[in-house]
């Protein structure tokens, strides 16, 4: 059991984590700062495999990219902190809600890319990337074992997503698709 642990564990851990998908769903930025902006959504993330144990992502960190404005490549916005992310055993698809995550921008031209995308581009491509410690539960629920959860440092992460942008504003209202479906508070319909 201890082999299984040191040896298999690490590297389903990795090969999850490198075939998951995260969709954020509809992104609020709040709060704006001089450095910073704070994130919110409803998550969902998906693992092309279900673990066989109970894993804990710890606070991860992570890197911040946006596809860049010719496609070519990933430009750096800032780090994102988000809360702990938590996947039962056999459990491939869970939810996640993030409520005011920093969003700390150290790179400029990275913050602009992104802005520009999400106002002009009808898709915002993005990527969260870094290295994630995750805690694995040997027994099931750590609340309930006697045995502590063994913890893996610096398991690569890279989960790339899009979200919906403003498209130029073409429309009014970019994400209703006609004026039928919007009725201002008050107007009766006809």
């Amino acid at each position: 059991a201890a082999l299984l642990a040191v040896f298999y564990v690490p590297a389903v851990i990795e090969s999850s984590l490198k075939t998951a998908e995260l969709d954020l769903g509809i992104v609020n930025l709040t709060d704006p700062t001089s450095s910073s902006v704070s994130l919110s959504c409803d998550a969902t993330m998906t693992l092309k495999d279900a673990p066989l144990l109970g894993a804990t992502i710890r606070a991860p960190r992570l890197k911040f990219r946006v596809r860049s404005a010719d496609g070519s490549g990933w430009v750096t916005v800032g780090v994102l902190t988000l809360p702990r992310i938590a996947a039962g055993a056999g459990e491939k698809r869970f939810s996640l809600s993030v409520r005011g995550a920093p969003l700390s921008v150290t790179a400029l031209d990275g913050w602009t890319s992104f802005t520009r995308s999400v106002v002009n581009a009808a898709e915002v491509r993005w990527r969260l990337e870094g290295q994630v410690d995750v805690a694995v539960d040997l027994l099931g629920s750590s609340s309930s074992s006697f045995l502590p959860p063994l913890v893996y440092k610096g398991v690569a992460l890279a989960v790339n997503s899009a979200s919906g942008g403003m498209n130029g504003f073409t429309s009014p209202f970019p994400f209703i698709e006609t004026y039928d479906a919007f009725m201002l508070a008050g107007e009766e319909k006809e």
